[in-house]
């Protein structure tokens, strides 16, 4: 089957010098610890909610959207601002970086 994305696979290696025979001690599947999947690991067009293949004209007004929906200034909660404040930086990232590739009308 296909690797999570949290395992490695470590190799078996055999050394040959002129008198010794070396071989690695670890081989098989190793298991990294597991990271939580963050706004900044997504893909741009899945933050903004738009095809991969968007317009100028979808990306913006998804982005209208998302941003006026994320405002960090309509948030009254103080505890979820900072994260309000993190998706909005996402979201301006992600449309910089979608326009940059977008195909114009």
């Amino acid at each position: 089957g296909d690797l999570e994305c949290n395992q490695v696979y470590v190799a078996w290696v055999r050394v040959f010098s002129e008198n010794h025979v070396m071989e690695s001690k670890q081989k098989g599947f190793k298991t990294l610890p597991a990271r939580v999947r963050t706004i900044w690991d997504e893909s741009d067009h899945v933050i903004l909610g738009v095809a991969s293949t968007a317009t100028v004209k979808e990306i913006t007004k998804a982005w209208r959207a998302k941003s006026l929906k994320f405002h960090p200034d309509k948030e009254t909660d103080p505890d979820k601002k900072e994260s309000a404040e993190e998706m909005m930086k996402r979201l301006n990232l992600a449309k910089q970086n979608m326009l940059r590739a977008a195909p114009t009308e």
